[in-house]
């Protein structure tokens, strides 16, 4: 195991939530397109806290943009008809 592969296991590991362990598995498993569009919403959340933990772990990846995704992160996205230019991180 590489160092990255170390520091993520154990950031996921402190912050241990299904959050955290879904994303230790995507990257463990190097499903890259899915670490680059999986996304965390305070929303979802009932506490600053909860939500800024999961947050880091999500983040903390998908905004590098050396990610070998097979797509292209820069390119406009298409939702429900409307086009949309996401910029990465």
């Amino acid at each position: 195991m590489n160092s990255l592969s170390e520091l993520y296991l154990a950031l996921c590991e402190g912050i241990n939530t299904p959050k955290s362990l879904g994303c230790w598995l995507r990257f463990k498993y190097e499903e890259w397109d899915e670490v680059a569009i999986n996304r965390t919403s305070p929303a979802w959340y009932n506490s600053a806290d909860a939500y800024k933990c999961d947050a880091v772990v999500t983040d903390l990846l998908r905004k590098c943009v050396d990610l070998p995704c097979t797509f292209d992160r820069g390119a406009p996205k298409k939702v429900c008809g409307f086009t949309m230019h996401i910029r990465p991180g």
